[in-house]
């Protein structure tokens, strides 16, 4: 159309109008005639536009696919990861029980002995206070349990040094012959109160019941970071315990974001807790 409006028009280089017939491979026969001559067209530029369309398309696709590929891996393995951390949590949540159940079972029955042959009152308070002890425990486990999901795990302010001299004045029977020096500034952190009180309940229970003579508890403030640090002699008679209870405090203080740190020196336990800097 355009050369016939135009005869001096350029053709674009895949077309070719000739008087003779074209025998060449790639040119294609569009009309016969075109003012007596014939119209040819060299289709090898679109099979070769095509192809590339195809290439860069296939390339293209390919990225998409593994990019996907890549992401859905990575979220399987965190869900994978998460569920495995989840069952060890878990499992480690019921063998501190069982621990703590079997210990408090064989308290009791020495306990129980002692009534039957005696019925000292003593025994009575040590058995009264040691139910208490195992339905607080059990409580704390429980709901624990409860907040296991993300969704039902409320932050709230917490007033740490309150809950620390809460937590030590529950030993009060079995800090009775040995030295304690507890030095505590004044923090409040954010956090999931049932988990806070569980990890520094572990830590100070430990100390206290692997303790030869000393306890030292300090809660202070390093590079602007509130620090607890726990510190006992070790008592050479006490055998040392299974370590599931620090095991699951440091479970509950990477879900919180407090970094536990455990370290022997100069015969000495010495505990290290680094909550988040303060506001």
């Amino acid at each position: 159309m355009l050369k016939q409006n135009n005869p001096r028009h350029p053709l674009p280089v895949y077309v070719n109008i000739s008087p003779h017939p074209i025998v060449c491979s790639g040119w294609k026969l569009f009309s016969k005639r075109f003012n007596g001559k014939f119209v040819y067209v060299n289709i090898t530029p679109v099979y070769r536009k095509v192809k590339d369309l195809a290439i860069c398309l296939f390339l293209w696709e390919a990225a998409l696919v593994l990019s996907l590929s890549l992401i859905f891996y990575k979220l399987l393995w965190l869900h994978l990861k998460e569920r495995e951390e989840n069952r060890q949590f878990l499992e480690m949540l019921l063998l501190t029980l069982s621990h703590k159940l079997g210990n408090f079972l064989a308290a009791q029955r020495v306990n129980i002995e002692i009534l039957k042959q005696t019925q000292n009152l003593k025994a009575v308070q040590r058995l009264e206070k040691g139910y208490e002890f195992m339905e607080k425990e059990a409580k704390h486990t429980l709901q624990i349990i409860k907040n296991f999901k993300g969704h039902l795990r409320q932050r709230q302010k917490i007033d740490l040094t309150a809950l620390i001299r809460e937590i030590v004045s529950g030993f009060k029977e079995e800090l009775e012959g040995k030295f304690l020096d507890i030095s505590l500034s004044p923090v409040q952190i954010y956090g999931v109160k049932t988990e806070i009180e569980m990890i520094f309940y572990i830590l100070i229970e430990n100390a206290v019941k692997y303790a030869d003579k000393e306890i030292f508890m300090h809660l202070i403030f390093k590079d602007n970071k509130p620090l607890f640090i726990i510190k006992n002699d070790i008592n050479p008679y006490i055998s040392k315990g299974s370590g599931i209870g620090l095991k699951l405090a440091e479970r509950l203080a990477k879900a919180n974001k407090i970094k536990l740190t455990f370290k022997k020196e100069n015969g000495y336990f010495i505990g290290e807790a680094e909550l988040k800097k303060r506001r």
